[in-house]
């Protein structure tokens, strides 16, 4: 990747390709994954996991170890008892306050 200026977002991958993956891969350098497709090993930078709550332990235990720890998770639930079970409780989580009301939309604030 070619030097970025600071306003430039960084690469990044993006577990998940519905309404709020795809709003984010909008914006900036991204490999985007569909709940099943594999986090590759020799990647690096965030794993942003934009997916359903259900859909958390399979993608955990699909990440290599040695990502795993590059794992942040944008759900609409409180994580922490789960993510602790998984030895993720360091990873960071984030309640963002936008609705995307379909896929492509606009996002609006809700904040």
């Amino acid at each position: 990747m070619a030097a970025s200026s600071s306003s430039d977002v960084p690469f990044a991958t993006i577990i998940g390709a519905g309404r709020i993956g795809s709003m984010l891969a909008e914006h900036g350098e991204c490999l985007v994954l569909k709940r099943g497709d594999v986090v590759p090993a020799d990647g690096s930078g965030p794993i942003f996991v934009a997916t359903r709550n259900d859909s958390l332990e399979g993608i955990i235990d699909s990440t290599p170890d040695n990502r795993k720890k590059d794992l942040m998770f944008l759900q609409n639930g409180y994580l922490d008892g789960f993510l602790e079970e998984k030895g993720l409780s360091s990873n960071s989580q984030c309640l963002l306050f936008v609705a995307v009301s379909s896929l492509g939309a606009e996002p609006i604030d809700v904040s």
